[in-house]
């Protein structure tokens, strides 16, 4: 057996983000930054791996969201930015603001169903920790600086080559987190996140009344 999925999105991501949001790991300070258990983190990996589930609310929140960034920054695991709309989503350093949600909206469309699927899944989710950065101190930079490499990562970069992209991925990771709302907006979705693409619109749009 290995690793399950539903409509596209891996049920790993899908188990982790419902237990994070369950448990309001938005409120958790550190949360994404805070190491979980290594140990844990392995012996789950393996459970899903071989097509099983895991009772993630037997382990600590620091632990499941170290299962999720584990998982998604496995060489293993497909990404879900092909390495074309990364170098498309990367382009947009030098551009105003309203040309980068314009760009990175053209971009997002681009991509597979199933990783459009699974973006529309973590990023609200990831969203809702940014709306509570007064609590748990991760702000859109904090964040960006945990998903952008993974999200945003190169294939054939040298360990050098990597480090000096770092400053570019989280400025645009940011970017992208902060305006996510608008990104999303009109790009069509499955009816199962319209909810969560609802909340985001929702939340930014506050910001500018």
């Amino acid at each position: 057996m290995s690793l399950k999925y539903t409509k596209g999105i891996p049920v790993l991501v899908s188990d982790c983000i419902i237990n994070l949001e369950q448990r309001n790991a938005k409120n958790i300070e550190g949360i994404f930054r805070v190491s979980g258990s290594a140990r844990d983190v392995k012996k789950i990996l393996k459970i899903y791996n071989k097509g099983g589930r895991a009772e993630l609310h037997r382990v600590d929140l620091h632990t499941v969201a170290a299962l999720l960034k584990s998982f998604l920054n496995d060489p293993k695991t497909p990404p879900i930015i092909n390495q074309m709309t990364v170098e498309d989503i990367l382009s947009v350093t030098d551009l105003t603001d309203d040309e980068r949600v314009q760009k990175l909206k053209s971009a997002l469309m681009d991509l597979p169903i199933a990783n459009k699927e699974t973006l529309y899944r973590l990023v609200p989710f990831l969203t809702r920790v940014i709306e509570n950065a007064e609590t748990n101190k991760m702000d859109s930079k904090n964040l960006a600086k945990i998903f952008g490499p993974i999200l945003l990562r190169r294939k054939g970069q040298t360990p050098q080559e990597f480090f000096k992209s770092i400053p570019q991925i989280v400025d645009v990771t940011a970017s992208f987190l902060v305006h996510s709302a608008f990104i999303f907006e009109r790009i069509p979705l499955s009816s199962k996140h319209e909810h969560d693409i609802a909340f985001i619109i929702n939340t930014e749009r506050k910001r500018y009344i």
